[in-house]
């Protein structure tokens, strides 16, 4: 009877030692960055946007907002990576980004994401619909759907809209590279709203 009840203890003792050394899954973390190839002070005419601009902090539909990473399952469901999350919270990055690029973009005459002793003559405001991994025969596709309005202070007259509606297939399923072309898709189309802006703003003024 001893001799049964030490086996049984011994084979406990392998079994939980087994599964504690088993090596546990890392979580890793991914941000959404400027693109290294763009150049800001060559991507728009050299002209500016009389006036101050206020960048309102984007708006990232809740689904998408925390630092989940989403996949897209069914046309109504989604799914979060379990070891898999965004370093920051995708509406905090895109406002740094944004701000960032308007800044160095020289678009308006200055751009802040508050401002204190001065009235800005416009402000923009960001918004994100749909920021997802998509599955589709075998592959890996990105999903960004994003709109950029530009609002005249102090009535919030809508001057400018651009709103785009983005998939892109990855060459490979690696979550490193899906975050790395969220951040060109967000700059290309920056970069589109910016021009919209420069363009039809100047010849406004």
């Amino acid at each position: 009877m001893r001799r049964r009840n030490a086996l049984v203890l011994l084979t406990a003792i392998f079994f939980l030692s087994g599964c504690m050394s088993q090596k546990q899954p890392t979580s890793k973390y991914y941000v959404i960055e400027r693109p290294d190839s763009l150049q800001v002070s060559e991507s728009l005419p050299p002209s500016s946007v009389e006036g101050y601009c206020e960048i309102l902090p984007v708006d990232v539909y809740p689904a998408y907002a925390s630092q989940s990473i989403a996949q897209r399952k069914e046309s109504n469901e989604i799914v979060y990576y379990s070891y898999h999350h965004w370093a920051v919270r995708p509406g905090e990055s895109m406002t740094l980004l944004l701000e960032d690029y308007l800044d160095q973009a020289s678009v308006f005459d200055g751009v802040s994401t508050r401002y204190w002793k001065i009235s800005p003559g416009f402000k923009l405001a960001t918004t994100v619909y749909n920021l997802e991994t998509l599955q589709e025969d075998g592959e890996m596709w990105v999903h960004l759907s994003v709109r950029f309005k530009l609002l005249r202070n102090p009535d919030n007259e809508v001057l400018i809209t651009h709103h785009a509606n983005r998939k892109e297939v990855l060459p490979q399923k690696d979550l490193n590279l899906y975050a790395k072309t969220v951040g060109e898709l967000f700059h290309e189309e920056l970069h589109h709203f910016s021009q919209k802006m420069v363009e039809q703003l100047s010849d406004n003024q």
